[in-house]
């Protein structure tokens, strides 16, 4: 918060001005904005919310939350269609496997316990 709204106080943000500063965190950083992802953007309105009810409910000057106005920020992951899944992907060549003997080392130099199941 401390960005957006150095030189305010808590008790003069309302809901216009975390939408405006909403706008210049979802932007790109080459455009002047921060690029954070509506994820990121989501966790932040959690802890403003957490922060104006704080000063509600001991009565630190803070009357209004005016985070409960705004529609939360879609915090899931985007989905993906099958053809950005595959992108990057190529043949995989025999240089590319590792051969019954290197894959015996792998396992060997793994600490036992997770790591060693895993492999």
């Amino acid at each position: 918060m401390n960005v957006c709204f150095e030189n305010v106080k808590v008790t003069s943000i309302d809901a216009q001005a975390i939408e405006r500063a909403i706008a210049t965190w979802c932007l790109p950083k080459e455009q002047g904005g921060r690029g954070l992802s509506q994820r990121t953007v989501a966790k932040v309105l959690t802890t403003m919310r957490r922060i104006f009810k704080f000063g509600i409910r001991n009565r630190c000057g803070v009357e209004v939350d005016p985070t409960n106005g705004l529609r939360k920020a879609r915090a899931s992951r985007p989905k993906q269609g099958r053809q950005a899944l595959y992108t990057g992907l190529h043949e995989v060549t025999e240089k590319e496997v590792l051969t019954p003997q290197e894959a015996k080392q792998v396992v060997l130099a793994a600490r036992p316990g997770v790591y060693r199941t895993i492999i």
